[in-house]
């Protein structure tokens, strides 16, 4: 993981902690990692400034700096082509350039020396007017850019001593597209004016009805969900049956700040402070947590939310949960200043719930985390002895047995042979 701070990090998923840490140069864009053979992602170069940095990714060090106006920055997604090095197109007014640092520039900056300038692979025309490229790839020998209109480029990397030009090989078939979801066999596209849909195997676009400028959609069962975020506009539900049929199942009350379906309910954030649940199958609405700074939420079973929010002092969790039964709320204890981006799979039974966290004693440490909920059976407590002990994680009014010392009760959350975080936070034994 890369911090805008300066800071790499090895994050090990197992063990669940930072395996390694060194300093980079900060407010890098277009991070990339790259080097096969010997040199399998050994480097990590970046742009910031309209300068090309390339680092070695075992230490932080900076290799190299280039000079490039609007860099583009790409290697090849063959892996016998990543030997050729680093490519990058650069912008030089009137016309482009592609140019390359190839494997032996990388080999010379590994062992100290400096190494030449990057190679001008040609210089090319073509880009039209009011357009710009945004990214760009690169197969065998095509290269493929992309524009901020949707425009499509390609050429081959094949040297050129005069100047070349590139011309578009696709056309402005459809609007800008707002957001996409898919199922097992096809994609849904929100544009402006319209939703399409598309197939894995045969690609052909279908229109399917309106958007009625919505920026946000979801599959759910036959149909669509469609809402906008940072608006109160109405969330509507649109069957996929052919008849276009949209209903508006509600309108929230401040400018939605997420939302997300969990079976036959839907759970959204309105503005920073309120968590709602809106049933799809009795219309009904409800507030199941009002706080501050909230960042995301998710229902992981029909009892249970999880709420991520900005913690707002000493004592103040940044991740709670929520009964939504009796609305008792709980802090789980949890280092880390804020929690945002929740992720669960809610498909799979006891599925941990992912998320990022910002601690402050460390300014800038991200890092990963998971919360593991577990089921409400009886459970032996631990090998020390043979109590049952129920598990009420609808409230996590958990308790612990005789056998477990005052110091575990409030340390940690590991256990040491699963290596999870436990959703019951202050629960060290089985």
């Amino acid at each position: 993981m890369y911090s805008k701070s300066g800071t790499l990090y090895y994050y090990d998923l197992i063990g669940m902690k930072v395996k390694a840490k060194f300093s980079a140069p900060s407010s890098l864009n277009q991070l990339t990692l790259f080097g096969t053979g010997n040199f399998k992602n050994r480097f990590i170069a970046g742009e910031k400034n309209n300068t090309i940095f390339i680092i070695d990714a075992t230490s932080g060090k900076t290799l190299a700096q280039y000079q490039a106006n609007s860099p583009i920055i790409f290697t090849s997604k063959s892996s016998h082509e990543d030997k050729q090095g680093l490519y990058f197109i650069a912008d030089g007014g009137k016309n482009f350039s592609l140019q390359l640092v190839d494997q032996e520039s990388l080999k010379k900056l590994l062992t100290g020396k400096s190494a030449a300038s990057p190679l001008i692979i040609k210089n090319f025309t073509g880009l039209k007017s009011r357009d710009k490229f945004t990214c760009a790839a690169k197969n065998a020998e095509t290269v493929m850019l992309g524009t901020q209109n949707g425009a499509l480029y390609s050429m081959t990397d094949i040297p050129e001593s005069e100047l070349y030009s590139i011309f578009a090989i696709t056309e402005n078939m459809y609007q800008k597209i707002y957001d996409i979801d898919s199922d097992e066999t096809l994609f849904y596209l929100l544009t402006k004016n319209a939703i399409f849909k598309t197939s894995y195997d045969t690609k052909a676009m279908y229109r399917l009805g309106s958007s009625f400028s919505h920026t946000n959609i979801l599959k759910y069962n036959d149909s669509l969900i469609l809402w906008s975020k940072g608006t109160q506009r109405p969330v509507q539900q649109m069957s996929l049956d052919g008849s276009e049929n949209t209903k508006t199942l509600f309108t929230p009350s401040a400018q939605l700040k997420n939302l997300r379906v969990f079976k036959n309910k839907i759970v959204y954030i309105l503005g920073t402070s309120i968590v709602a649940i809106y049933d799809m199958g009795t219309g009904a609405n409800s507030t199941v947590y009002t706080g501050t700074s909230v960042q995301d939420a998710v229902l992981v079973n029909e009892n249970l939310v999880v709420v991520a929010k900005t913690s707002t002092g000493k004592g103040d969790s940044a991740v709670v949960s929520v009964n939504t039964q009796t609305k008792e709320t709980v802090p789980l204890k949890f280092n880390g200043d804020v929690v945002f981006s929740l992720s669960y799979d809610e498909n799979k039974e006891n599925s941990p719930v992912y998320g990022i966290s910002i601690d402050s004693v460390t300014a800038h440490l991200r890092h990963l985390y998971f919360l593991t909920i577990r089921s409400l059976e009886s459970k032996i407590c631990c090998s020390r002895c043979s109590q049952k002990m129920p598990l009420h994680l609808q409230n996590l009014n958990i308790r612990l047995c005789s056998q477990t010392s005052v110091k575990t009760k409030y340390a940690h959350t590991t256990f040491q042979q699963e290596k999870q975080l436990y959703s019951a936070a202050p629960l060290l034994c089985r």
